[in-house]
Order: structure tokens, then sequence, then C-alpha cells
């Protein structure tokens, strides 16, 4: 029988919770260094409104960190320490939502009901973007955009090379038009 063994040693554990730390730590560095696009559950209920902005750059800090990581680890560790990140980010706010969140017992089922499933999309979508960053080859994305730009650098010189020659042309057409008038009159 084929059976499928998905086998984590007590080394892979290890590296996978060092991930998760490193995880939780750059959450904690985004609140600090940058509290505009930072957010947090919390706030659709009290009256801070999420933006795409935010949203899209949660997105990215998660899909660049494990695109990183991919290149040292293998993706069972990122993909792993990555939802016990997301876990530890929000176990409090599954376990005491009255304290993590003023005026949580004033919303409606229907509020409480939007909020966790906010938070448990965020422990979903979380390892999901792990898995497409650590599939996401870095360094051969980086090796096309240089490849892309040394094209695109000589396609523009080229261009503006034909510009140059096209103006030079037109500049020595037009003294030879000039010349030519003169020419006539005399």
């Amino acid at each position: 029988m084929n059976e499928m063994q998905f086998v984590f040693s007590l080394y892979d554990f290890l590296i996978s919770f060092l991930v998760s730390i490193g995880f939780v730590i750059i959450f904690k560095m985004q609140k600090t260094a940058f509290p505009d696009i930072y957010y947090s559950a919390s706030e659709l209920f009290l009256s801070k409104s999420i933006t795409y902005k935010q949203v899209v750059v949660r997105m990215t800090i998660i899909f660049v960190y494990s695109s990183l990581l991919h290149m040292a680890l293998t993706p069972e560790n990122i993909i792993l320490g990555v939802l016990v990140g997301a876990l530890l980010i929000t176990w409090p706010a599954f376990m005491h939502p009255t304290e993590m969140m003023w005026g949580y017992q004033y919303l409606t089922y229907k509020e409480k009901l939007i909020y966790f499933l906010f938070l448990l999309s965020f422990i979903i979508i979380s390892p999901l973007l792990a898995y497409v960053g650590g599939n996401f080859n870095f360094e051969d994305f980086i090796n096309k955009v240089l490849d892309s730009w040394i094209f695109g650098l000589i396609i523009l010189m080229s261009g503006l090379q034909e510009k140059l020659l096209i103006c030079c042309l037109k500049t020595f057409a037009y003294d030879q038009m000039k010349f030519l008038k003169m020419m006539k009159m005399s």
C-alpha cells in the first residue's frame, strides 16, 4: 500500500518554531516602525477602517518572508512555522476576546462571528501565502528582472540611438533644404 508519510524530526519542529517566532517578531516590528499600515482585527469594530493597502502590505510581508526563508529552509518548515506564528498571534484574541478588544461585550452575535472569522482567515491565509512564497523561486525572479532590465536598457538605448539618428537626419535635411533655397535665390 502506497501511503503518504509526513514525518517531522525534533530538529524540524525546532526550525519551524524559530520561523514562527520570527513571524511574530516581523509583525511586532511592522507595528512599531509603520503603525499607519499595521492593523489588527479589532479595528474592524473600533470605527477605524482597514484599507486595501494595509491588507496588501500584510500579504506581501508574509510572501516575502517565506520566499526569503525558502532559500535556506524546506517548504514544510516554513509553512508549519507560519501556521504556528499565525496561531501565536491570534491565540490571545480567541482565548480572551474581552481583554483583547475594548467593547467586545457590546458586539452583536453577528459582529462577534465576523471578528472570529477574520481571525480564522488570517490563520488560513498565512500558511497558504507561505506555500506560494515558499514555492516562488526568488533567485530566478531576480535574474529574470535583471535580464529584462538589461534587455530593456538595450532596447531603450537602441531607441535613443534611432531617435538621435532621425533627429540628425531631419536637421541635416532641413539644413540641405535651407541651403538649396539659398542657392535658388542667388
